[in-house]
């Protein structure tokens, strides 16, 4: 608003024709005499004139002459508005600004301007309160859309059409770990010039362009290292992107998947396990047959040694799948960590060169876990061992085992483990590191970096087995140059449980006793070859293929049957079924399973009071087994 035109600037300038034009202004106009004391001091404003749409704008209905501006509105001196009038009489420098005034029983914004007029003021103002308010409400929007921006936890940038970036949000900053001074104005890829040739150019150049919405994910280099999904949209100034950190959630399902494909391949590796067992069966116990057939210097006995061996080292082989597999039997005590840890120290430390330095920190105070103490051993000096062969160069191996909680935020970023108190063992190298490509085949089965005949490949996964098998969770982390960390977490335990009753009576000398066994295999190799390990111990045998097959020889036998010797899965009635159904026509018929999947699971119940043999076996095996289970019936009575 311009300030109004003085009399005093123009001596021919009417002061009576100035206020007759203004008389009919939209705008207010108001003019202050000024009052004075004695003293000369100006104490007060007079007001001689005011036009119709002042008096509209102030609330005065009627023009009813003079009056003392603080008389009229005391709110003046309150609101600042009398002392600035005052300062433009004194010093002639004209006043304009806009006030709230919300006195005097106003509450209104005014734009007003102020110019002296002889010993006085001549004021024009308008009623801007509709613009206010809008423009109040405008800022309030902006405000709330900057909080709301700066809570999201999605980066929120604009970036121009020059590639220039012209906004960014608190949590843009946090994702980028950048200030808002390294970004505002920049062009997006001198910022980031890794992600030139990447996804993110090709998104923003089309969204630029005028295409989109546009969603897309892309793997951001180092330093920033994670994955980003970006939402960009279109604008008239450029573009809009929203910026969202998904490394964790890509990591997570990475792991996801990991661990299902480890469950698949797990139970395809237990199925081959199975067929070699029954391979293994009937190769070890014709060795054996053989062997017992031939005098003890005769020269074949060498031969049937090396494939007695090498069914051994086959059945060495399996076992380990079966332990990536969760196929075994274990036989679990509550123990303490630390003390089997140190127990197998000796063994650790012998398996090492001595260019390596090796040390066990492990606290007496991390707990007890309720594992297989041979297996858990195993798990360590498989660890160890890969730890060693990772560092051909020289280098330390270290093995921890502390005491560990997990939240459940922490939980949650390892799936399908619980929040709870862990024993952490970790065994850690400064090796050669693996790549993340690595990383993620280390627990596949027969997958080896090592040269040929250097590995079977089978060292982690097995030990993965053993411990997922116990309750437990296995992590890698490793990088180029950087060593590798294998952590095994086992569940904490309070209280000890019994120990296994796993020491079975050696009963493979003594004699059948003309007892009658009633085998059961769906494997006819593996079932002729039992049939003549039982024989040549001096039992009798009845042959069945199959559980209906067994149900029928056992009705037709008119003599008794002292045990029931059965492959646990088979086709149609499987073992538990068939014992279940002969326990109606024989009471209290001893049952001993035999099964190329080692695991109780499949019995149901799990209970561990089965009796059970593995596959494979040798005659020893067998005899001590069945001659055990026959003692304790025959003592039970």
């Amino acid at each position: 608003m311009t300030s109004p035109l003085r009399p005093e600037d123009d001596p021919a300038l009417d002061r009576a024709a100035l206020l007759q034009a203004l008389w009919g202004s939209d705008a207010g106009v108001v003019v202050y005499e000024a009052v004075r004391d004695p003293a000369g001091r100006l104490v007060d404003f007079t007001r001689t004139f005011m036009n119709p749409a002042g008096r509209r704008m102030v609330g005065l209905d009627v023009d009813s002459g003079p009056r003392r501006m603080l008389d009229e509105r005391p709110g003046h001196a309150t609101l600042g508005i009398f002392e600035a009038f005052a300062a433009v009489v004194e010093n002639g420098e004209p006043y304009s600004t806009e006030v709230r005034y919300d006195a005097d029983g106003l509450d209104a914004w005014y734009a007003l301007s102020a110019s002296r007029a002889g010993d006085g003021v001549l004021v024009l103002f308008r009623d801007v309160t509709e613009r206010r308010q809008a423009q109040t409400a405008l800022d309030e929007a902006h405000a709330a859309r900057e909080e709301l921006l700066a809570s999201m936890s999605d980066g929120v940038f604009t970036m121009d059409r020059d590639h220039r970036i012209t906004y960014v949000n608190e949590a843009m900053l946090r994702i980028l770990g950048m200030r808002a001074e390294d970004l505002l104005g920049q062009r997006m890829f001198e910022v980031f010039p890794q992600a030139r040739g990447t996804a993110f150019e090709e998104a923003y150049t089309r969204v630029l362009d005028g295409e989109g919405p546009l969603t897309f994910e892309e793997f951001y280099p180092p330093p920033l290292d994670t994955w980003f999904q970006v939402r960009a949209y279109p604008s008239e100034r450029g573009m809009t992107g929203y910026f969202l950190d998904v490394g964790e959630h890509r990591r997570l399902e990475a792991r996801l998947t990991q661990a299902q494909r480890m469950e698949t391949v797990g139970e395809l590796a237990g199925g081959i396990a199975h067929d070699f067992n029954n391979l293994l069966t009937v190769v070890g116990g014709h060795a054996e047959l053989v062997g017992e057939g031939l005098a003890d210097d005769a020269a074949e006995q060498r031969d049937v040694a090396a494939i007695r061996d090498a069914a051994r080292r086959g059945a060495e082989l399996v076992a380990q799948l079966l332990a990536f597999s969760r196929q075994q039997v274990l036989h679990p005590e509550t123990r303490s960590a630390a003390a089997l840890t140190h127990e197998v120290a000796p063994m650790l430390r012998s398996a090492l060169p001595e260019r390596l330095a090796f040390s066990i920190e492990a606290a007496p105070d991390a707990g007890q876990v309720h594992v297989d103490p041979t297996q858990f051993q195993q798990v360590l000096i498989n660890l160890v061992l890969n730890a060693r062969d990772a560092c051909d160069d020289g280098g330390s191996i270290t093995v921890a085992v502390a005491r560990l909680t997990l939240d459940g935020a922490e939980a949650t970023a390892r799936p399908g483990v619980a929040p709870g108190d862990y024993v952490a063992v970790t065994v850690s190298d400064d090796g050669e590191g693996m790549s993340l490509e690595v990383v993620e085949r280390a627990l596949d089965p027969f997958f080896t970096t090592k040269g040929p005949g250097a590995g079977t490949g089978l060292g982690l996964p097995s030990a993965y087995g053993i411990v997922t098998q116990s309750g437990g969770h296995v992590e890698i982390d490793s990088a180029p140059d950087r060593g590798t960390t294998v952590r095994v977490l086992l569940p904490r335990v309070r209280a000890a449980a019994a120990p296994a009753d796993d020491l079975v009576e050696d009963a493979a000398r003594r004699p059948a006793d003309g007892a009658t066994i009633l085998l059961v295999e769906d494997h006819e190799a593996v079932r002729q070859t039992t049939v003549r390990m039982l024989e040549r111990l001096g039992y009798t045998t009845l042959e069945a293929h199959d559980g209906e097959d067994a149900l029928a020889r056992a009705r037709a036998h008119d003599g008794g049957i002292d045990l029931l010797l059965t492959d646990v899965v088979m086709p149609g009635l499987d073992g538990p079924g068939l014992a279940d159904a002969l326990a109606e026509h024989r009471p209290g018929l001893p049952v001993l399973y035999v099964s190329g999947y080692t695991d109780h699971r499949v019995m149901g119940g799990g209970d561990g009071a089965t009796d059970f043999l593995a596959k494979p076996f040798t005659a020893t095996d067998l005899a001590a087994a069945v001659r055990s289970l026959l003692d304790r019936h025959a003592a039970a009575g």
